[in-house]
Protein backbone atom coordinates (compact mmCIF):
# COMPACT_ATOMS: atom_id res chain seq x y z
CA UNK A 1 0.00 0.00 0.00
CA UNK A 2 2.74 2.46 0.84
CA UNK A 3 4.59 1.69 -2.20
CA UNK A 4 1.86 2.25 -4.28
CA UNK A 5 1.47 6.16 -2.48
CA UNK A 6 4.76 6.42 -2.94
CA UNK A 7 4.49 5.72 -6.89
CA UNK A 8 1.30 8.17 -7.24
CA UNK A 9 3.28 10.94 -6.21
CA UNK A 10 6.36 10.94 -7.48
CA UNK A 11 4.37 10.77 -11.19
CA UNK A 12 2.56 13.25 -9.64
CA UNK A 13 5.91 15.76 -8.89
CA UNK A 14 7.90 14.30 -11.86
CA UNK A 15 4.34 15.90 -14.08
CA UNK A 16 5.24 19.26 -12.07
CA UNK A 17 8.76 19.50 -12.97
CA UNK A 18 8.14 18.69 -16.84
CA UNK A 19 9.88 15.59 -16.29
CA UNK A 20 7.70 14.28 -19.84
CA UNK A 21 7.49 15.92 -22.74
CA UNK A 22 3.96 15.43 -23.52
CA UNK A 23 1.52 17.15 -20.78
CA UNK A 24 -1.40 15.05 -21.67
CA UNK A 25 1.17 11.61 -20.84
CA UNK A 26 2.25 13.10 -18.33
CA UNK A 27 -1.41 13.52 -17.00
CA UNK A 28 -2.23 10.37 -17.96
CA UNK A 29 0.59 8.97 -15.51
CA UNK A 30 -0.45 10.95 -12.74
CA UNK A 31 -4.44 9.87 -12.78
CA UNK A 32 -3.50 6.41 -13.62
CA UNK A 33 -1.48 6.35 -9.96
CA UNK A 34 -3.92 8.23 -8.38
CA UNK A 35 -7.15 6.42 -9.74
CA UNK A 36 -5.00 2.74 -8.55
CA UNK A 37 -4.35 4.37 -5.54
CA UNK A 38 -7.99 5.51 -4.77
CA UNK A 39 -9.01 2.12 -6.15
CA UNK A 40 -7.13 -0.29 -4.19
CA UNK A 41 -8.39 1.35 -1.14
CA UNK A 42 -11.92 1.16 -2.08
CA UNK A 43 -12.08 -2.62 -3.91
CA UNK A 44 -8.40 -3.99 -3.68
CA UNK A 45 -6.71 -5.37 -7.25
CA UNK A 46 -10.15 -5.17 -9.09
CA UNK A 47 -10.84 -1.61 -7.93
CA UNK A 48 -7.39 -0.59 -8.22
CA UNK A 49 -7.41 -1.17 -12.08
CA UNK A 50 -10.59 0.38 -13.01
CA UNK A 51 -9.60 3.77 -10.68
CA UNK A 52 -6.36 3.76 -12.41
CA UNK A 53 -8.13 3.17 -15.82
CA UNK A 54 -10.35 6.12 -15.00
CA UNK A 55 -7.77 8.33 -13.09
CA UNK A 56 -5.74 7.85 -16.62
CA UNK A 57 -8.48 9.05 -18.56
CA UNK A 58 -9.06 11.94 -16.79
CA UNK A 59 -5.39 12.85 -15.47
CA UNK A 60 -4.91 12.88 -19.51
CA UNK A 61 -7.44 16.20 -19.58
CA UNK A 62 -5.31 17.59 -16.82
CA UNK A 63 -2.00 16.76 -18.37
CA UNK A 64 -3.08 18.68 -21.60
CA UNK A 65 -3.80 21.87 -19.89
CA UNK A 66 -0.53 22.22 -17.82
CA UNK A 67 2.01 24.33 -19.53
CA UNK A 68 5.51 24.92 -19.07
CA UNK A 69 4.83 27.80 -16.68
CA UNK A 70 2.59 26.05 -14.77
CA UNK A 71 5.16 23.07 -13.91
CA UNK A 72 7.28 25.78 -13.11
CA UNK A 73 5.15 27.49 -10.46
CA UNK A 74 4.56 24.24 -8.81
CA UNK A 75 8.07 23.26 -8.83
CA UNK A 76 8.97 26.77 -6.87
CA UNK A 77 5.65 25.79 -4.16
CA UNK A 78 7.07 22.76 -3.58
CA UNK A 79 10.57 24.04 -2.99
CA UNK A 80 9.28 26.43 -1.02
CA UNK A 81 7.33 23.94 1.06
CA UNK A 82 9.23 21.69 1.99
CA UNK A 83 12.06 23.83 2.96
CA UNK A 84 10.04 26.84 5.02
CA UNK A 85 6.56 25.64 5.70
CA UNK A 86 5.30 23.89 9.15
CA UNK A 87 3.28 20.77 9.12
CA UNK A 88 -0.28 21.37 7.47
CA UNK A 89 1.04 24.86 6.11
CA UNK A 90 -0.14 25.31 2.90
CA UNK A 91 1.96 26.87 -0.61
CA UNK A 92 -0.16 27.50 -3.16
CA UNK A 93 0.85 28.68 -6.58
CA UNK A 94 -1.60 29.67 -9.96
CA UNK A 95 -0.91 30.49 -13.35
CA UNK A 96 -2.79 33.19 -14.12
CA UNK A 97 -2.24 33.12 -18.11
CA UNK A 98 -4.38 29.50 -17.96
CA UNK A 99 -6.19 29.40 -14.78
CA UNK A 100 -4.48 26.31 -13.19
CA UNK A 101 -3.17 26.49 -9.79
CA UNK A 102 -2.58 23.68 -6.85
CA UNK A 103 -0.74 23.40 -3.55
CA UNK A 104 1.83 21.37 -1.34
CA UNK A 105 1.29 20.59 2.08
CA UNK A 106 3.68 18.80 4.29
CA UNK A 107 2.43 16.61 6.23
CA UNK A 108 4.90 16.14 9.17
CA UNK A 109 8.40 17.69 10.59
CA UNK A 110 12.08 16.78 8.29
CA UNK A 111 12.87 13.87 9.96
CA UNK A 112 16.11 11.38 8.80
CA UNK A 113 15.51 8.20 7.45
CA UNK A 114 17.27 5.00 7.17
CA UNK A 115 19.86 6.27 4.39
CA UNK A 116 20.65 8.82 6.51
CA UNK A 117 18.91 11.47 4.30
CA UNK A 118 16.32 14.42 5.81
CA UNK A 119 12.73 13.51 4.54
CA UNK A 120 9.12 14.94 5.16
CA UNK A 121 5.46 13.76 3.73
CA UNK A 122 3.75 15.63 1.61
CA UNK A 123 -0.20 16.22 -0.03
CA UNK A 124 0.23 18.11 -3.78
CA UNK A 125 -2.83 19.15 -5.13
CA UNK A 126 -3.19 20.33 -8.71
CA UNK A 127 -6.49 21.94 -10.55
CA UNK A 128 -5.69 22.01 -14.19
CA UNK A 129 -8.57 22.40 -17.37
CA UNK A 130 -11.60 21.65 -14.76
CA UNK A 131 -10.16 18.72 -13.11
CA UNK A 132 -8.67 18.59 -9.88
CA UNK A 133 -6.00 15.67 -8.91
CA UNK A 134 -4.22 14.90 -5.01
CA UNK A 135 -1.56 13.09 -4.55
CA UNK A 136 0.76 12.03 -1.29
CA UNK A 137 3.96 11.12 -0.71
CA UNK A 138 7.65 11.39 0.38
CA UNK A 139 10.46 13.80 -0.64
CA UNK A 140 14.16 13.67 0.69
CA UNK A 141 16.57 16.65 0.58
CA UNK A 142 19.65 16.51 -1.95
CA UNK A 143 23.35 17.38 -1.29
CA UNK A 144 22.47 20.66 -3.62
CA UNK A 145 19.46 21.44 -0.99
CA UNK A 146 16.49 20.41 -3.51
CA UNK A 147 13.47 17.99 -2.56
CA UNK A 148 13.45 15.06 -4.61
CA UNK A 149 10.47 12.25 -4.26
CA UNK A 150 11.70 9.14 -3.14
CA UNK A 151 10.28 5.57 -3.95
Amino acid sequence: MRRMKVVAAAAALLALVGACESKQTTGTIVGAGAGGLAGHWIGGFWGAAAGALIGGLLGSQVGKSMDREDRARAEQASQTAMNQNATGQSTTWSNPNTGNSGSVTPTTNAYVAQGGETCREFQQTVAAGGSSDTAKGRACKQADGSWKVVN
